[in-house]
């Protein structure tokens, strides 16, 4: 599935999981308190139901990030082996409405949101660290009909999204399936992602389409609290004579073009073909 999952061994079954999409779902937050005797000594929950469904949170414990599960609400479009991974409670200001199906994986870690809809039923979703997503981001990997070729009759293939580390989102930017962004990158306001994004550049429009490359961006809103020599030194800059993670060819020209999976991205393929 491209998404490592720890053994099911130590799983707690519970039955409080499966949650059609057409209620209200249920809060991360009411789950937690009702498992507290689960976790609160090894500040770790990982629940699974007879459905095969599995809720898995890492570094959990009382405190401001317990605070958040208040505002994610989960359901399901069609029970059974549905899987949610947080590395950690990520900050929250506003909501996140998470649906699956579909035997889906999703994977979300350490960053924050505004207010966020997340729907995973024709493919896995990961968003690795560092992720900063402004006012409705969306990422759908789902049709919501299913599609069919005329021709052989068999349905689309399944299309999974990963987010690199340190991916800055504007408001409105939504995420489709077949979509991998790669660390470091800048994606526009309102924006329509689908397909390979290199790392270090900023995307926009409708389909998004690269702006500018060998970019970087950092959290603080002043320009004298990062120098030159800070970027020199992150792993989220490259500097043009250091650009490794994307080919000459590709800098030259922003379609239509190959682009090599940067070392840090965990590749996420289609059921069936996975790769290591």
């Amino acid at each position: 599935m491209g998404i490592n999952l720890p053994d099911i061994k130590r799983s707690k079954k519970y039955e409080g999981l499966y949650v059609k999409a057409d209620t209200a779902g249920y809060i991360l937050y009411d789950l937690i308190m009702a498992t507290v005797k689960e976790w609160i000594g090894q500040s770790y929950l990982d629940l699974y139901d007879s459905k095969g469904n599995r809720v898995i949170i890492h570094n959990l414990k009382m405190g401001a990030r317990l605070e958040y599960a208040k505002k994610i609400q989960i359901s399901q479009v069609t029970a059974g082996n549905n899987v949610l991974v947080f590395d950690c409670i990520p900050v929250v200001n506003r909501s996140i409405e998470i649906q699956l199906g579909g035997n889906t994986n999703v994977c979300i870690k350490n960053g924050s949101f505004q207010q966020s809809f997340i729907k995973a039923t024709e493919g896995d979703i990961e968003i690795k660290k560092d992720f900063m997503f402004a006012l409705n981001v969306d990422i759908h990997c789902n049709n919501y009909h299913y599609l069919y070729d005329v021709e052989t009759a068999l349905p689309s293939k399944r299309k999974s999204v990963v987010i690199g580390e340190h991916v800055w989102a504007g408001w409105g930017a939504k995420f489709i399936g077949g979509t991998t962004i790669g660390d470091g990158s800048i994606i526009g306001a309102q924006s329509v992602v689908a397909g390979k994004i290199p790392n270090n550049v900023t995307v926009a429009g409708n389909p998004a389409k690269i702006l500018k490359k060998d970019v970087f961006w950092a959290i603080t809103n002043k320009r004298d609290q990062i120098t030159f020599d800070q970027l020199e030194n992150t792993k989220y800059f490259d500097l043009p004579d250091k650009m490794q993670d994307v080919p000459e060819a590709y800098r030259q020209k922003t379609i239509d073009l190959p682009l090599k999976e940067s070392k840090n991205m965990t590749k996420l393929t289609d059921k069936g073909e996975n790769e290591s």
